[in-house]
């Protein structure tokens, strides 16, 4: 009977020899693969620092002023520049020239947290760009034009914690975007077009500690009810528009003769002895003679004889 030892030990030994060979090339492969995407991650950072560095200079040039964060110089810094390293944090464009064109280089500095723009010549063209500012912390947009549209942008800043919008053009319906940033503690709606039925829209903002309504069209019934809502609320800033406040006291009065009827009737009740009182005064002095006449005739001399000593004084006048 043949002996078939000696042929199964012979592929085995094969197969043994290349294992070494095909597991140091899955090696090579994945070193190979590691090093690839190591150099894409590189060219994409030292991508976004010529954009950040870009940015920065640009802004800079309208007067800007820009803050990066914090932090102990590393060798990379010194090799590939502080825009690989660091963020840009702040950017104070207050008394920069800038408007919508400019917007598009404010949304490269995806790093910020702070961004402040008041009375800057900016639209709802140029406020859309801050939907690509996801760690947005601060957004001051007071004198703005912004409106409706730029809120919706904010959507996608959940990290949104500080928003004044002073003197913009955002309405009620603009306030229901405001609902999708949970962290949002302090807000001002300052000399806008906001009124009551805005207010409802931000029940959902648990987080809420001030809110400024200054020269707006929100009245002390709807800050109210906002703040039984809401009990974290801290402070609430109510200084309503002259007309809102008229509007509310004509509501007020409206109501009034449907809850109270006697003081509905107290306007006619106080003029109508307002009449009778002239009467009264006028008629004591047609009735007072009328009292003396029954009495007898001596009495009418009386009067003549009353008068005689004033016309004695008369004539030692003349």
């Amino acid at each position: 009977m043949p002996d078939n030892s000696a042929d199964t030990s012979t592929p085995a030994k094969k197969s043994e020899g290349n294992q070494p060979r095909s597991t140091s090339g899955l090696r090579i492969v994945l070193l190979i693969v590691v090093l690839l995407l190591a150099g894409v991650i590189l060219l994409m950072k030292v991508m976004q620092a010529g954009e950040q560095r870009a940015a920065v200079d640009a802004l800079r040039e309208k007067g800007g002023n820009l803050e990066y964060r914090g932090g102990d110089a590393t060798w990379l810094q010194n090799v590939f520049g502080i825009d690989f390293v660091q963020p840009v944090i702040t950017a104070d464009l207050n008394h920069a020239e800038v408007s919508d064109v400019d917007m598009t280089t404010v949304g490269d500095l995806q790093g910020l947290t702070t961004l402040r723009l008041v009375d800057r010549n900016v639209t709802d063209a140029g406020g859309k760009e801050l939907a690509r500012l996801s760690l947005l912390d601060t957004l001051n947009l007071d004198g703005t034009k912004v409106g409706n549209a730029t809120l919706a942008g904010l959507t996608h800043c959940p990290e949104l914690a500080k928003l004044s919008l002073a003197g913009t053009q955002v309405d009620d319906a603009g306030l229901a975007h405001l609902a999708w940033l949970p962290k949002l503690e302090v807000l001002v709606l300052n000399d806008t077009a906001v009124g009551d039925a805005g207010l409802q829209h931000l029940v959902a903002l648990h987080n809420l500690k001030l809110i400024e309504c200054i020269g707006t069209n929100v009245t002390p019934a709807g800050r109210d009810a906002l703040m039984e809502k809401l009990p974290r609320i801290e402070e609430f800033r109510l200084e309503p528009r002259p007309e809102a406040e008229q509007t509310e006291a004509e509501q007020t009065q409206t109501e009034q003769p449907e809850t109270e009827g006697s003081p509905s009737k107290d306007p006619t009740a106080e003029e109508a002895p307002a009449g009778d009182d002239d009467a009264t005064e006028s008629a004591p002095a047609e009735t007072a003679p009328t009292g003396t006449a029954p009495t007898s005739d001596a009495a009418a001399p009386a009067p003549a004889n009353e008068a005689n000593p004033a016309a004695e004084p008369a004539g030692d006048g003349q």
